[in-house]
């Protein structure tokens, strides 16, 4: 993410992505990308701890506390979050199966 590279950021995104902002905004996977390959999202810092995996059949949800700050078009962030994240195809390699 720190790197910047809205390619690379993607392959790891479905299509279906969604990203709920801070202001209760949604952003889809195109219109985030193209916020980071136009240079109006940058992000300098990415962390994540206490990482919990609870399974839910053939799902995931993955809550973890970080902080993700750069530069977006209402200016400079750093963030303390509480991130909560829910997989499906990436479960099994999430449980070790």
């Amino acid at each position: 993410m720190i790197g910047n590279d809205p390619d690379a950021i993607g392959a790891f995104m479905g299509d279906d992505w969604v990203i709920i902002g801070s202001d209760g905004r949604a952003s889809d996977k195109a219109l985030f990308l193209d916020q980071v390959r136009s240079g109006a999202l940058t992000h300098d810092v990415m962390t994540s701890e206490d990482v919990t995996v609870r399974p839910y059949g053939d799902a995931a949800a993955v809550m973890s506390r970080g902080v993700s700050g750069g530069l977006s078009a209402r200016g400079t962030s750093s963030v303390f979050n509480h991130m909560r994240r829910m997989y499906s195809a990436v479960a099994p390699i999430l449980l070790g199966d």
